[in-house]
């Protein structure tokens, strides 16, 4: 009999859960995931239509994309046996105290048998008071455990997809998180703005995080980088984007204090996390992934509109990359040798993160 864990019998229990409407939306998609009339085969066989089909448009030629990802490539003093990235995507599938579950180490199982070279794990929480979604991995003493099973569940699955050698080429990472505005249950802004807590629903007389209680926060970020090391992790990712309190610290320009102001206050939360990580856990490589742009929350052409990181002062809602160029090149000096980049934030500025042809109910219409 059929265990109810595997994934078929998920599929089916999630299916029957979902409603008539959206189970007529997915089978809609899969009526529309067809070439002329038959269904969709393999990889090779539908990089041999499209190329054809481009060919056929007068197009210019399409490159086999094994042949450049297929590549080995330097990253973080490691080579990787191909340029393939699984980029961090939460699951929400911790149970209440933001431990794994079965799906969690069903996910990332499949991360080893990806074939990608560098696993960049998703956003885990460095405190219970940190996470974004109630379901969201908080990398805490107790769940240390959770987190070394899902190390070993990637590697296992890439030995037994690749073999041992498989492993001489892989990069292993996860996001340390910070909820902060976006913090579940209790929110932790570290700046107000009228435009963008209007659009969260923060009261605005909520108090900001003071320097010390960032302080704090800075420790957590480094005593979860420290368990990471331990559970098997080779490098951690300081999350600075998409809104989230790393991000926010880095718009903080109107903050007074230690870290608002100038480029090199609003660039301390990050250094002081990667000078202690240095000290907690000094065999760990330490990245990030940072929002290079965000636009103003407020309305194009609002007077004395707030100016994000990455934004134009002259020109709030469009980019100016000096700034972000700034910290890369500061982080670059302090040793930091990769680190992935994004755009917006996906409950301001969705269609920069994921684009679509229609907004979300009250998101903005894109450009």
């Amino acid at each position: 009999m059929e265990s109810p864990g595997t994934w078929p019998a998920l599929r089916r229990r999630w299916w029957r859960e979902r409603s008539p409407t959206a189970r007529a939306r997915s089978s809609t998609w899969t009526a529309a995931c067809t070439w002329r009339g038959s269904e969709v085969g393999g990889p090779e066989e539908v990089f041999g239509d499209f190329a054809g089909e481009a060919a056929r448009l007068g197009l210019a030629p399409v490159a086999d994309p094994g042949r450049v990802l297929g590549r080995p490539v330097e990253v973080g003093g490691k080579v990787l046996s191909n340029r393939i990235c699984a980029l961090p995507m939460e699951g929400w599938d911790a149970d209440p105290f933001g431990a794994p579950t079965p799906l969690t180490e069903m996910r990332w199982e499949r991360y080893g048998l990806s074939g990608a070279a560098l696993v960049w794990g998703e956003a885990v929480a460095v405190s219970l008071s940190g996470r974004s979604h109630p379901e969201q991995l908080v990398l805490s003493e107790e769940n240390l455990p959770g987190l070394e099973a899902l190390a070993r569940k990637v590697r296992e699955a890439r030995v037994r997809e690749f073999g041992e050698e498989g492993l001489q080429g892989m990069l292993l990472g996860v996001q340390l998180a910070h909820g902060g505005r976006f913090a579940r249950p209790g929110r932790a802004p570290v700046f107000h703005d009228s435009w963008l807590d209007a659009r969260m629903g923060l009261d605005s007389a909520a108090p900001p995080l003071t320097d010390g209680e960032i302080e704090g926060i800075v420790e957590d970020y480094v005593a979860a980088a420290s368990r990471a090391a331990r559970a098997g992790f080779d490098f951690v990712d300081i999350k600075l984007c998409h809104g989230y309190l790393g991000h926010e610290i880095l718009c903080a320009r109107g903050r007074a204090g230690r870290y608002g102001g100038s480029l090199e206050n609003r660039a301390r939360f990050f250094f002081q996390v990667l000078e202690g990580i240095r000290t907690e856990a000094p065999g760990l490589a330490v990245t990030f992934r940072l929002s290079l742009f965000e636009p103003s929350w407020a309305p194009p052409g609002t007077k004395d509109a707030p100016v994000p990181f990455g934004a134009s002062p002259e020109d709030p809602w469009s980019p100016d990359l000096s700034e972000p160029l700034e910290f890369i090149r500061m982080a670059e000096k302090e040793g930091v040798t990769f680190f992935a980049s994004s755009l917006g934030t996906p409950y301001t500025t969705p269609h920069l993160v994921r684009p679509a042809v229609h907004p979300a109910q009250g998101d903005p219409e894109p450009p």
